[in-house]
């Protein structure tokens, strides 16, 4: 994994955007090549291809060219307008934080713009290419760039080359038509900082120079002209039109007294004379008048300016602290999290804590109803509210109810909400459903605990393959560690939508360990209270149900008879399929406690007092290391294999003997204590994920790197 932060911020929030013009011959490379360098270098920004009226079937190619790849749009100009509204088209099309132009020609290589985009992160607004070597039109371009640098003072050689800047800059400069060349220009007058990097151009590859020629060249010519007189004299059209206008009527009211002493005093009448002081007169009028009317002017296009900048949309300011205030005004982000289930509320309450706790964004909480009172418990724990709850719970549903429901639901909150962000965990099927709708609603979907993987369809079922699948349209897979991290990459997911951040859960159980708490469960808390050893059972998933779950039961109560010394708590899920056979093989055990389900804060208590877990929760078996507790897990596989590498877990499934055999030998003290440390997570999880997730959306910088397993 490359945990390299500059790669986490800078090279996700941009747009390369690509003017095109009749460049069907380049298009079969260009998209490619850009293809290749974003998955080479990590990047995750955009390209935005906007044909600009092209005749030869750019844009169609295009598409042809980028089908399956996410990262391409393709916006079409019906008629040629040049490569000014170009980008302003692309400019208006995106909200990235940097814009990145590059000629479809690939005079300039797909590998150059990291380099821009490192510059950018060190806080220039504007990066500029200076071409090296030989190339086409050098003394043209060099003699054109010296009157510029010698006109305007700007601190970079090369204006039209390549280029990189914030979009805040481009907002504030508002070209004119074909005034791109001059962007870094009007920018440094406006006090933005520009710097320059040496960049080698390359012949054309295919096809003629669309934007360029002789004509443009004597366009360029008076498009200077027009720039410089715009720049010295907008704020002062009276300097520029009233003066002269005033040493002309100056001028004609001078020769107009000596026209009058040579017929009068002199005597002779000299007839052009008296031409040249209406000519001069009238002139200077014109000019005096042009100049009072450049100055309503003027003085309109101030108050425009002052009322821009006080909706924060406009030229506020100077230089970079300009930008503290562009960024200010950008509107916070929205992010909707979507819970069904008890454990998704455990583990993604760290989440929407650090995310309300940053202050960053506007949150909502949407519930499923998949669980009820358990997700309430939860919720009622952790402090938090919710903002929608669908309530779609009903006895004897079944995963297509749940999907229906789920999807009615879920949409009727997005089409609310309107989120750029959806956040779920794990694998259930709110998880998978929430994703889907926010697929076709194509927003950008977050997955929590991304990566973990059976490898085998059926089991757990249906939580493998709804994990799969959600990973597989999520937009951001924050991995719990650095194995599901290494199955997301193997499974082609890009590096740069991958990111370790350890496990929300053992957030979750820190949190709530560090509470003082009363055991509000009776059965419980006795047992807590008690001095004899306490064996926690958790038992309740799909693929367990009938034989293979009467086989635990068996295998437990076995072990109560053969330990006097140890009694087992077993907080029973209330599915029918589970509390039937739970009450027929284990009720009436003596040693055997069955319950109602514990709320988290009890079940830390008693993850806290266990002396050996047996669970085939996925949740369980990531937190019982923070106790030093051993887990046995009934499951054939787990999708946290790294517990059971660690020495912390022992796969034993549903087969009685193992259970059994395992359960003496850790209770007889033949196997070898819970090491220490936790191979699921630091306790930081949660601040990671909305660190990350606020970094993409609201453009700040990374305050935690990711997570490094001990």
């Amino acid at each position: 994994m490359d945990n390299d932060l500059t790669k986490k911020t800078a090279y996700h929030d941009f747009a390369l955007v690509v003017p095109a013009w009749n460049e069907a011959p380049n298009i079969p490379r260009l998209i490619p090549e850009v293809r290749a360098a974003f998955e080479e270098y990590g990047l995750t920004g955009e390209v935005i291809l906007v044909d600009d009226g092209s005749t030869d079937g750019t844009a169609d190619l295009a598409e042809s060219e980028g089908c399956g790849w996410d990262r391409l749009r393709v916006l079409r100009h019906r008629v040629n307008q040049g490569k000014t509204e170009a980008l302003l088209t692309a400019a208006e099309a995106t909200d990235r934080k940097f814009l990145v132009l590059f000629d479809a020609d690939l005079q300039h290589l797909p590998a150059e713009i990291p380099r821009y985009l490192d510059k950018l992160e060190e806080g220039w607004d504007i990066v500029t290419g200076r071409k090296v070597g030989q190339y086409d039109k050098r003394a043209v371009s060099s003699i054109y760039n010296a009157l510029s640098r010698r006109i305007f003072k700007v601190p970079v050689s090369d204006l039209n080359s390549m280029k990189a800047f914030r979009a805040d800059v481009l907002k504030a400069v508002r070209l004119r038509h074909d005034w791109h060349r001059f962007f870094v220009v009007l920018a440094h007058r406006k006090g933005f900082s520009a710097t320059e990097i040496d960049i080698e151009l390359h012949p054309r590859r295919a096809g003629e120079a669309k934007y360029s020629g002789k004509s443009r060249i004597i366009g360029g010519v008076l498009d200077l002209m027009a720039v410089w007189f715009q720049l010295r004299f907008s704020r002062k059209p009276m300097v520029a039109f009233g003066l002269p206008g005033v040493f002309l009527m100056a001028a004609g009211v001078l020769t107009g007294l000596a026209a009058l002493y040579l017929r009068f005093v002199a005597g002779q009448g000299f007839r052009p004379l008296l031409y040249l002081v209406v000519l001069l007169v009238t002139v200077g009028v014109l000019c005096f008048a042009a100049g009072m009317l450049g100055e309503m002017i003027a003085s309109v296009h101030d108050e425009l300016d002052a009322m821009r900048r006080e909706r924060g949309d406009g030229d506020a300011g100077r230089g970079r602290s300009s930008l503290a205030r562009f960024e200010s005004a950008r509107p916070q982000p929205r992010i909707l999290s979507v819970i069904g289930t008890r454990p998704e509320a455990i583990k993604m309450a760290p989440v929407v804590g650090a995310l309300v706790e940053r202050g960053q964004c506007v949150h909502r909480l949407a519930l499923t109803g998949q669980h009820t009172d358990m997700v309430g418990q939860v919720l009622d724990v952790f402090g938090l509210e919710a903002d929608y709850d669908l309530k779609l719970m009903k006895p004897g549903q079944t995963l297509y109810d749940v999907g229906h429901a789920c999807m009615d639901g879920l949409r009727e909150v997005a089409e609310d909400f309107v989120p750029d962000v959806t956040i779920v965990q794990g694998d259930t099927a709110t998880v998978f459903f929430a994703g889907v709708v926010t697929f076709f609603q194509q927003g950008r979907l977050a997955h929590v605990e991304a990566g973990l993987r059976s490898r085998r369809k059926w089991s757990p079922f249906p939580e493998e393959m709804l994990r799969r699948m959600t990973d597989t349209i999520s937009d951001f897979c924050f991995a719990p560690t650095t194995e599901a991290a290494d199955n997301l990459a193997a499974e082609g997911v890009e590096a740069a939508r991958i990111f370790v951040t350890g496990n929300t859960v053992v957030d979750a159980l820190l949190q709530m360990r560090a509470r003082p708490a009363t055991v509000r469960n009776e059965c419980a808390a006795e047992l807590v209270r008690s001095h004899r050893r306490l064996v926690l059972l958790t038992a309740h998933r799909r693929e367990s149900f009938g034989q293979p779950l009467e086989r635990v039961f068996g295998a437990v109560a076995t072990l109560a008879e053969r330990f006097e010394d140890i009694d087992i708590l077993y907080p029973v899920h209330p599915n029918p399929r589970v509390l039937e056979p739970a009450r027929r093989i284990l009720g009436g055990q003596p040693r055997i406690h069955l319950t109602d389900p514990l709320d988290y804060s009890d079940l830390v208590t008693v993850l806290g007092r266990a002396s050996l877990v047996l669970t085939d929760s996925g949740g369980i078996q990531e937190e019982a290391p923070a106790f030093g507790v051993h887990t046995l897990v009934l499951r054939e596989v787990t999708e946290r294999p790294e517990g059971v590498r660690a020495g912390a877990a022992t796969l034993v499934g549903t087969d009685a003997d193992l259970i059994l055999a395992e359960a003496a030998a850790h209770l007889s003290g033949e196997r070898d204590a819970c090491p220490a440390g936790n191979p699921y997570g630091d306790g930081r999880a949660g601040e990671r994920i909305a660190d990350i997730l606020l970094a993409e959306l609201a453009g700040t910088r990374r305050q935690l790197e990711d997570w490094t397993a001990p």
